[in-house]
């Protein structure tokens, strides 16, 4: 028994030691892997449509769907990274110059912002709500981060096209032996093989419910405001179209967070009529794709509120980079997963002790 035990222990040690060194091994890879099992997932359905074009070609089908996702998504986003990066650093330089001291911008609306609200409170304030030093402390602070993750997406290129080809790689084998690999952790997993099911279905219908809920009506809706901002003549509408994917996530206002200063902006520059001409691209090609895009995309899955998403994007953000973006919403559906197989798993099974003491 002692060296029954004894065994035992030699092997969790070893065991232990071996998975470190081996985390150490992948870690470099790890993002441009879970990147590639993410969107095998989302993309797992076109890949079964294209399965049936080749029934007895798996291969063919996965370069095929690959061949798809990278046109019509990575080289897209591959682009605007590269244009947006250019445009963040822009953006951040003519702040510095154009906007700070008396006759920059940001006193002129700061100042804007005191007489309407002296002048339309109903608390009757009679004094400067907002000071221009620390207005212009706040927004450089939110600039400086800004340009802390979005301003250097590309900075280092040979680890961006390092990721890139592991990524693919990962991708087309994830597509391909996707069956196999579930397969195997089932085996793998010390759960009975039914609750593993469970947990895989539970976690896939949540990367889904997410992904293509939350974060492609946010997405939509960033472009559409880049769209309407460059139509009407504001700068850096590249720039403000990824903001509004971001405050596209804040509950209650939404896009309104950047279009709203966006009108505003046009109207005390002068140009009345666009700035009403983005009003009603705002309301009619913002603000109703909640309605009727959001509904359709949004599979069955856990339901998770807004301000947990959001949160888990700017989060993910800080600790991922530009990719916590998608990262951080998976990782808190899965603890969510998590949350919903306790139930049944942890309390059925400590039930079951109970009764049989």
């Amino acid at each position: 028994m002692k060296e029954s035990k004894l065994e035992i222990y030699i092997y969790f040690i070893l065991l232990g030691i071996t998975l470190f060194v081996t985390y150490k091994i992948f870690e470099p890879y790890l993002f441009a892997i879970v990147v590639a099992l993410i969107f095998s997932v989302i993309f797992g359905p076109l890949n079964k449509r294209v399965e049936k074009s080749f029934p007895k070609h798996k291969s063919l089908s996965a370069l095929v769907t690959l061949f798809i996702v990278f046109i019509l998504v990575l080289l897209p986003f591959i682009l605007y990274g590269i244009q947006l990066s250019d445009e963040v650093k822009n953006f951040y330089d003519y702040a510095f110059t154009s906007m700070q001291g008396s006759g920059g911008i940001m006193a002129k609306l700061t100042i804007v912002a005191n007489n309407i609200i002296t002048t339309f409170s109903p608390l009757g304030v009679h004094w400067p709500v907002f000071d221009v030093s620390e207005t212009e402390s706040y927004v450089f602070a939110g600039l400086s981060w800004l340009r802390g993750h979005f301003g250097d997406i590309f900075s280092g290129l040979a680890k961006f096209f390092v990721d890139i080809f592991i990524f693919l790689i990962a991708f087309y084998y994830f597509l391909r032996d996707g069956s196999a690999l579930r397969k195997r952790v089932i085996d793998l997993s010390p759960f009975p093989d039914n609750r593993d099911e469970e947990i895989l279905e539970k976690l896939r219908l949540a990367v889904l419910s997410v992904v293509r809920g939350s974060m492609l009506v946010a997405l939509t809706q960033g472009i559409m405001t880049g769209l309407g901002f460059y139509f009407f003549g504001i700068p850096s509408a590249l720039l403000w179209g990824g903001v509004t994917v971001i405050a596209a996530l804040v509950p209650g206002v939404g896009t309104s967070l950047v279009i709203v200063p966006g009108i505003l902006y046009l109207f005390f520059t002068g140009e009345s009529t666009h700035a009403f001409g983005l009003l009603l691209w705002g309301g009619a090609c913002v603000g109703l794709i909640d309605n009727f895009l959001g509904p359709k995309l949004i599979e069955k899955g856990i339901n998770i509120h807004p301000l947990l998403i959001l949160l888990s994007v700017l989060g993910g953000i800080a600790y991922f980079g530009v990719i916590g973006f998608i990262l951080g919403p998976i990782v808190l559906s899965f603890l969510f997963t998590l949350f919903e197989i306790y139930k049944p798993i942890i309390l059925k099974e400590s039930h079951s002790h109970t009764h049989t003491r």
